[in-house]
């Protein structure tokens, strides 16, 4: 992995996290990384680490389709957001669909336990742990340009009975300091009627979308 920050007066140490639907996510604190090139400069290995498998479920958001029109300054997400989600210090991240406000695919989350130690380049040995808010139990959280993030204040479980996919709402996101909500309203008509059967708005700023609408 590379290039990660550091310098030579202040070593910087960074925790490596090893993650993924059907294994226990694994946390190895501490590792060290040295200025240079990787071709000649000095490289911190971790050797092999033991994966144990774990069950999964899936998560998604809940659609906004339903309340899509040309109204810009309603939606609950803007539309290039990226959504995390963590547990303790694992964590994942996934992209959200412009206009769906959705994940473009359901995804995975272990429902395992989480294996943990700190860097030693004799071996490294993992201790098991539960995250304070349970073993598959994630915590979310949005960000996109122009807005602030969101909290971590939502979590997100695998469904109490059953194995369908978890869906969740995620609280408005907040323009960035210094700037303010607003909207916008058009009417679009089309140059030859009964031609089209929808019409989609992209608003972007600085090559990044910050809202959507489409209208059947």
């Amino acid at each position: 992995m590379y290039p990660l920050p550091t310098d030579t007066t202040t070593p910087v140490n960074y925790d490596l996290v090893i993650h993924g639907p059907d294994i226990a996510t694994v946390i190895i604190k501490s590792v060290p990384v040295s200025v240079g090139d990787p071709a000649s400069g000095t490289v911190a290995s971790v050797g092999t680490i033991p994966v144990r498998a774990a069950s999964s479920f899936t998560t998604n958001l809940k659609s906004e389709e339903q309340a899509f029109s040309f109204r810009c300054a309603d939606r609950l997400l803007p539309d290039a957001a990226a959504v995390g989600r963590s547990a303790v210090l694992s964590s994942t991240q996934g992209q959200i669909d412009p206009f769906s406000r959705t994940f473009y695919e359901d995804h995975a989350l272990s429902l395992g336990t989480i294996d943990y130690g700190t860097y030693d380049a004799a071996g490294i040995t993992l201790a098991n742990s539960t995250p304070v808010q349970g073993a598959g139990v994630y915590t979310l959280s949005a960000t996109a340009a122009g807005f602030a993030d969101g909290g971590l204040s939502q979590t997100i479980a695998a469904p109490s009975s059953g194995s369908g996919t978890a869906l969740a709402t995620l609280a408005a996101l907040n323009p960035v300091s210094g700037s303010d909500a607003s909207s916008l309203s058009l009417r679009v008509t089309a140059g030859v009627p009964g031609r089209y059967d929808r019409a989609q708005l992209i608003v972007s700023r600085d090559g990044a979308i910050i809202q959507t609408a489409h209208a059947r």
